[in-house]
């Protein structure tokens, strides 16, 4: 997993120091042993497709994908707060 990098400090409206979020994505390494877990124990209950590799690889790709979204969509959110408390 990636350090995160150092937060800048803001104040909010009583004066306080608060420090930024940054979400930041889990490694893709994690993501697609987590997909090969899943896939896994899928393909133990009796779902061929999940034993495809093809199938593995697809979804830890769309799973990837969707992380990285999601961190940039909560980033950018905290931006877009960040300039409302201004």
């Amino acid at each position: 997993m990636s350090k995160p990098k150092q937060a800048k400090q803001f104040e909010d409206i009583a004066g306080h120091a608060r420090r930024q979020v940054e979400y930041v994505p889990p490694e893709p390494q994690l993501v697609d042993q987590f997909a090969e877990d899943v896939c896994s124990r899928l393909a133990k209950k009796g779902s061929n497709a999940c034993s495809d590799p093809e199938v593995v690889d697809g979804f830890a790709e769309f799973l990837n994908h969707i992380v990285r979204v999601a961190a940039k969509n909560l980033n950018r959110d905290s931006e877009y707060k960040k300039e409302i408390s201004e």
